[in-house]
Formats: structure tokens, C-alpha cells, sequence
């Protein structure tokens, strides 16, 4: 079934929780609710299941406006942060209790069994309670209370927060698995930009309860629309500082603190102005890659191997800059570094509203393209 929000708005007095978010996920999508704490994320999924109202705006299941329908008329499921089992229930008492009463003894046995078979829970670990499950296993069963009442959406919000880091990888396979199989569409509420972009078929990144961007994960990834997109979205994010686009006799030139010019080829001259430029940390290096790269020059530069590669983490002015290389490439590295990065792999952003600067001209947009994502 699919979801679809239009200009949804929730204030707490006068704290807006969410400004006017639309967005639309279609059936059988896997798609996440992206963002920090407190942005809102919560709060719009409680609003999908009905446990809020909205104070304007219009969400449509199916195609049906259900903004003021109770939560039991939506047809969702939702599975908890905390699971929220009964600890004096078996698992398979705990999958089955939304049906206990309403379906005879049979067959909510056999929903029991096929949506045991569907999670890979054996008859053994049915009959435990709780207590004598592992964190996953109890994933599990929360999971399999929300899809044995058959729900056209399942919700999810943050299910995986309360696991160690071993247990949340192996749990982020498992849902991507169950939902490839049950074909239920899904909306993920995560704060974990890790979980998000290995799950989901598409995202939204929310921040201060306002609609950052819209889309697949590598394209957010890739050409974020918004500074924070660009800086929530990765591990690491994109590395931002700032600098002034200006024009000299030949072009558009990028000037920063001392002087420092980087001309942009292709591009024209343009009226100066304030900017946020960023770039990706891999497209950042310790050895200059052209003539036409890009200095920074840094210093407090740090090194956090990572096994085979290792980031690199210095201060250009205030801003934190981080690059990725190979672990045997920095074994000498003191506090001053000089680091590179090629004008095709530069973003760009409006330093006032955050927004990303369109393409600056045909040739700066084509060689954009080329390399993922340049002056766009």
C-alpha cells in the first residue's frame, strides 16, 4: 500500500515538530525516515500510525485520506524501540497475541507457524520466553507480531538502537531479507545514516522537522541537495568549509582566507558571494593528483586507522576537513598537513540557506556529471 504525505505540520505550542513535510513512498518500498535526534522523525510516524493528529496537512494510505481515522481503521504495523514484549508470554504467544480471540485456535496457529517460517524461528525458540532470547531473536519476534495481523504498512522506529555493533549488522541483513519476502511496505525511522543507506530502496532526510531531501541513497549521497544532507549522509560525512565564489578575467574562482584562489574550469564569473564548499572525504588526498588540484592546507591533522585504509582528520580555519587514504600512507604525518582535492569533485552551497548552487554552466555541470556530483 502506499504512503503519501502532503504539508504535514505538528507544533508542541510553539515549537514546530514537523514544517509542512510531503513526501510519497510507493507500495512495497523499504524507505527510511533519516535525521537526528529531535528532528521529528518519531513524531511523523506516529502520525502515519495514528497515535497523533496532525494539525494540517492530508496523509493518504492507499490512495484513501486517513489523517483523522483511528489507528486500528490504517491497516499498519508497529514495531517498538524496545520491542515492548511480554515477559510471561512465549515468543509465539507474543507473535500471536494481537489475533488471540479473534480467530480460532487453528488458525492462529498456522499464522503463528507461517510467519515463524517467514523469520527463521524454529518450534524450539517459540516456546522460550523473552528472557531466554537473544537481542536478534527478540528483534524477531516484535517483528513477527506486527506482520502476523497482516498490515498494508509496517512502521518501524529505531528497532535496532538498543543493539551492540556486530548484532546491528547482522540484524540489517535479516530486515532487508524478511522484507524482500513478505513484500510489506515499510516505513524505518533510523538516526543511523549507516542502517539507512544499506536498507533502504529510498529516503528522506529530515532536520528541525523540515523535508532536507528526497530520494535513493546514492543519489543523496552523491549530489546532496542541502549542506546537512551532505554532512549527515556518509561515514564520514562530506567534509564543508567555507569560502567566497567570485570572477576574475577568466572564470569563476573560489577565494578563501589568505588569499587563496581555486579557478573553476568552465564556469563564468559571477557575482561575489558566500559559499559552502564540500567535498567527500575519498575524494580527498595527501598527494596533489593534477596541476589543477586544489590545496588545503591544515593542521592538528590526526590518523584513525580504519584496517586497510585509515581517515585523516585536520583543521582548515574552524572547519574539520577528513581524508581517505591508504593506513601505509601516513605512517610520518605530524600536525600540519596538506591536503588535495580536484575542482570536479567540489560541491557547492549556498552559504545562507544551505541549498544546493546550480550547475554553473554547461561545461562546470557536464564535468560535474563525469565525476558524481561537481558545482551542482
Amino acid at each position: 500500500m502506499s504512503v503519501e504525505l502532503y504539508a504535514i505540520r505538528k507544533a508542541y505550542g510553539a515549537t514546530d515538530a514537523l514544517k509542512e513535510v510531503s513526501f510519497e513512498v510507493a507500495e512495497g518500498e523499504f524507505f527510511s525516515i533519516l535525521g537526528p535526534s529531535g528532528c521529528g522523525k518519531s513524531t511523523l510516524l506516529r502520525i502515519v500510525a495514528g497515535l497523533e493528529r496532525p494539525d494540517s496537512g492530508v496523509l493518504k494510505l492507499g490512495g484513501l485520506d486517513v489523517s483523522r481515522k483511528a489507528p486500528a481503521e490504517r491497516g499498519v504495523g508497529l514495531v517498538f524501540q524496545n520491542y515492548a514484549l511480554f515477559p510471561h508470554l512465549t515468543a509465539a504467544g507474543n507473535i500471536g497475541f494481537g489475533l488471540k480471540g479473534r480467530v480460532s485456535k487453528h488458525e492462529l496457529a498456522t499464522r503463528v507457524g507461517e510467519i515463524a517460517e517467514l523469520l527463521d524461528l524454529d518450534q524450539a525458540l517459540l516456546a522460550r520466553r523473552p528472557r531466554e532470547l537473544s537481542g536478534g531473536q527478540r528483534q524477531r519476534v516484535a517483528l513477527g507480531r506486527a506482520l502476523i495481523r497482516k498490515p498494508r504498512v509496517l512502521l518501524m522506529d529505531e528497532p535496532l538502537s538498543g543493539a551492540d555493533a556486530l548484532l546491528r549488522e547482522r540484524m540489517r541483513s535479516d530486515l532487508r531479507r524478511f522484507h524482500e519476502r513478505a513484500g510489506t511496505t515499510t516505513l524505518y525511522v533510523t538516526h543511523d545514516q549507516r542502517e539507512a543507506m544499506s536498507m533502504s530502496d529510498r529516503l528522506v532526510v529530515i532536520e528541525g522537522g523540515s523535508v532536507q531531501q528526497v530520494g535513493r541513497p546514492i543519489d543523496v549521497y552523491r549530489e546532496p541537495a542541502t549542506a546537512f544532507a551532505a554532512r549527515f549522509l556518509g561515514s564520514p560525512g562530506m567534509s564543508l568549509w567555507p569560502m567566497q565564489l567570485a570572477g576574475n578575467g577568466s572564470g569563476a574562482v573560489l577565494v578563501g582566507d589568505a588569499g587563496t584562489e581555486w579557478p573553476l574550469p568552465g564556469a563564468p564569473g559571477r557575482d561575489p558571494c558566500a559559499v559552502i564548499v564540500g567535498a567527500r572525504p575519498e575524494r580527498i588526498g595527501l598527494t596533489r593528483p593534477s596541476s589543477a588540484a586544489c590545496r588545503l592546507r591544515c593542521r592538528s591533522a590526526t590518523v584513525e586507522p580504519q584496517g586497510e585504509t585509515a581517515f585523516v582528520r585536520a583543521f582548515h580555519g574552524q572547519s574539520e576537513i577528513v581524508a581517505t587514504t591508504g593506513v601505509d600512507a601516513v605512517p610520518g604525518l605530524g600536525g600540519e598537513v596538506e591536503l588535495w582535492v580536484e575542482p570536479c569533485d567540489l560541491h557547492l552551497f549556498d552559504a545562507n540557506s544551505g541549498r544546493r548552487l546550480e550547475p554553473l554552466s554547461t561545461a562546470a555541470g557536464a564535468m560535474a556529471a563525469s565525476a558524481h556530483g561537481v558545482l551542482r
